[in-house]
C-alpha cells in the first residue's frame, strides 16, 4: 500500500485542524486523518477501518508519543506502551535544521498555547539534545520566550550528525539561531540544501539503503530520483545543487524529518 503524508494547509479532503497538526495521509489515494486530542491520544478517521493499523504505523514515525488510538466511536483500536516524556531547557537543544518557514509559524500558532504543548523528538549528544523534528515549534517557543519544551528520545538516522555539523558552520547552536524565511525562500533554500545533500550522499554511496534517500528523510521534499543523479559542480562542493530540470521536490517527510525530518509535525 502506498502512503503519502500531506504537508499542505489547504486540502478539502481533510479537516483544517488535522492539516495543521500534519496528521493527514493518503493511503492508495484515499484520505485518512489522525487527530491528536491529548499528549498520548488520537482519533483515526477514514473509509476503511481495516487499514487503520497501517495508517497508525505511518503516523507514529512522526509522532511516537501518541500511544492510544480511537475510532470515531471512541473505541480503542490500537494501543502501545506509554513513553517517557522529558522536559528539556530550550538552550540545551541543538537544531539540525537551519531555516524556519513563516507559513508554518502561522499554522503552529493556532494550537500552541503553552510550552507543554510542544513535544519533539531528540537525541542526547555531548551533554545536550539534538532536535530531530519540531524546528518550527522550537523557533516559536524561542520567540514566545518559553524556556523549555517536552521531548521523547528516539534513534537517529546517521546523516543527522552531518546536518548538525552544517548547522554549527552556519552559527546555529540553539533554536533562536535559526533563520525565519518566507515560504518561497524556505522552499528554495532548505529543500535545495536537502536535495543537494542527499544527491551527493547517494553518489558517494553513503546513504543507508539502496534507494538512496531514506524512506522517511528529514527533508520534506525529496524524490528518489534526486538520489540517483550525479550532482552538478558548484563553488561549495560539499553540497552540490540538484539539476534544475529534475523533480527534486515531491517527496514529503519532517519538519519535520528532510531531515522532514518527520514533521510531523513541525
Amino acid at each position: 500500500m502506498e502512503f503519502q503524508r500531506i504537508n499542505a494547509y489547504e486540502d478539502a479532503r481533510f479537516s483544517k485542524r488535522v492539516l495543521y497538526q500534519h496528521g493527514c495521509f493518503l493511503a492508495d489515494d484515499k484520505p485518512y486523518e489522525i487527530e491528536i486530542i491529548s499528549d498520548s491520544e488520537a482519533v483515526v478517521r477514514g473509509e476503511d477501518a481495516a487499514i487503520y493499523p497501517q495508517v497508525i504505523e505511518e503516523f507514529r514515525f512522526y509522532t511516537p508519543h501518541i500511544t492510544i488510538f480511537y475510532n470515531t466511536e471512541r473505541q480503542v483500536i490500537k494501543q502501545y506502551p506509554a513513553v517517557q516524556l522529558l522536559t528539556i531547557p530550550l538552550e540545551s537543544i541543538q537544531p539540525s535544521q537551519f531555516y524556519v518557514d513563516e507559513s508554518k509559524i502561522a499554522a503552529v500558532r493556532t494550537f500552541l498555547q503553552k510550552p507543554e504543548d510542544i513535544i519533539i523528538q531528540v537525541l542526547p549528544h555531548d551533554g545536550r539534545y539534538i532536535s530531530l523534528d519540531g524546528h518550527t515549534r522550537l523557533y516559536y517557543a524561542a520567540r514566545m520566550g518559553w524556556n523549555f519544551v517536552r521531548a521523547i528520545v528516539v534513534p537517529p538516522e546517521d546523516y543527522i550528525f552531518k546536518f548538525v555539523e552544517e548547522a554549527h558552520n552556519r552559527g546555529i547552536f540553539s533554536p533562536k539561531d535559526m533563520t525565519l524565511l518566507h515560504h518561497a525562500a524556505y522552499e528554495k533554500q532548505w529543500n535545495g540544501f536537502c536535495d543537494s545533500f542527499f544527491a551527493e550522499a547517494a553518489f558517494q554511496g553513503t546513504l543507508p539503503d539502496s534507494h538512496g534517500i531514506p524512506k522517511h528523510s528529514r527533508c520534506s521534499s525529496i524524490t528518489p530520483e534526486a538520489s540517483d543523479r550525479k550532482p552538478e559542480p558548484k563553488a561549495d562542493t560539499r553540497f552540490p545543487k540538484c539539476p534544475p530540470d529534475t523533480p527534486c521536490r515531491t517527496r514529503k517527510a519532517p519538519e519535520s524529518r528532510c531531515p522532514p525530518f518527520r514533521p510531523h509535525i513541525f
